[in-house]
């Protein structure tokens, strides 16, 4: 079974919406875009004005390169059709979070978003009940 990928801005929750992009070769290929994003997001304004506009294919999927002008700035990572963000993503509400490292005596309890881990903390120091 082959899973979908796009490509996902974890600053705006939105997705590329790139159509096809299956397989093991996804998740790579989703990864080069990515890598490239500065130059895709650069080539979109020189054809303004122009009446011409640039669709990428690769594979058997087209990409539009104007949704990188808008977030190539952005945190950018992969994400596929189950909704499985690569990168940091919470261990306990599974959003696409910066994360940090929640360790307790010396045991890693996993990465998890600001909100999510103090919450935790106050748990574990008995602030909150369970």
């Amino acid at each position: 079974m082959s899973t979908s990928w796009d490509v996902y801005c974890k600053n705006c929750s939105e997705q590329c919406g790139i159509d096809n992009a299956e397989g093991s070769f996804g998740h790579d290929l989703i990864r080069d875009l990515i890598e490239h994003r500065h130059a895709l997001a650069a080539a979109v304004p020189m054809l303004e004005g122009t009446g011409l506009t640039l669709k990428l294919n690769m594979q058997v999927w087209g990409i539009d390169p104007s949704w990188f002008v808008k977030h190539h700035e952005h945190r950018l990572a992969p994400i596929n059709e189950y909704g499985d963000v690569q990168g940091d993503v919470c261990h306990s509400c599974k959003r696409p979070e910066e994360t940090r490292e929640l360790v307790v005596d010396r045991e890693r309890l996993g990465r998890f978003c600001q909100m999510c881990r103090d919450s935790l903390i106050k748990i574990l120091k008995g602030a909150i009940p369970p």
